[in-house]
């Protein structure tokens, strides 16, 4: 199979390879079985982030939306640099479908509570900067490639800006948002913090 280019996530929605090896081979190194499970599962929940703030944004117009979701578009890409270094075989859904089962119930729930009202739409997004963050932490702890953790660490950052975003739109409700992935103190960590410059991690 030839080596996967990097091309954007709109070309990518009819793309599909074949079933993911064990461990993929680059000049020596290997990636686990974990590893791969760990890129392609993130690699879904950012296209999750995308395709439900783009949503978002055409039916509110909503600043946050329209400036996030272009960053999930450079997240989508973070990933998938790693799977087309590797050579790993991976398939885009259409939008608004997902191979993986929570993630797609997880859409279906998301977009119809931001349908209802901007503020809900708000809360929405600060549920997916919520469990992105708590699963990034998590995939951080299951992979060794250094590259990867670093990328993983870059989305992580992203999410935590992208967080403080959402809780400023849904501040204007006078909204008090209560984390259901990570912890309240880690929240508070965030918003007590200012605004971090991510790419100087890459």
């Amino acid at each position: 199979m030839s080596v996967l280019v990097l091309i954007s996530i709109f070309s990518l929605f009819n793309f599909s390879c074949s079933q993911v090896r064990k461990t993929t081979n680059l000049d020596g190194q290997k990636l686990t079985k974990s590893e791969i499970s760990a890129l392609l599962y993130s690699l879904e929940e950012e296209k999750l982030a995308f395709e439900v703030y783009d949503l978002m944004y055409e039916k509110w117009g909503t600043m946050q939306f329209g400036n996030i979701r272009q960053s999930e578009e450079m997240h989508i890409a973070e990933v998938q640099k790693h799977l087309a270094q590797y050579k790993i075989p991976y398939q885009i859904l259409e939008k608004g479908k997902y191979q993986n089962a929570e993630l797609q119930k997880l859409f279906n729930q998301l977009v119809a509570q931001g349908n209802i009202s901007e503020l809900e739409a708000l809360k929405v997004g600060a549920t997916i900067e919520d469990v992105d963050i708590f699963d990034l932490q998590k995939l951080i702890k299951e992979v060794e490639n250094p590259a990867i953790i670093q990328s993983f660490k870059f989305l992580e950052c992203a999410s935590r800006n992208h967080m403080r975003a959402f809780i400023r739109g849904l501040s204007r409700y006078s909204f008090e948002y209560v984390p259901k992935y990570i912890t309240k103190n880690q929240l508070k960590e965030i918003l007590n913090s200012d605004h971090e410059r991510c790419g100087m991690m890459r």
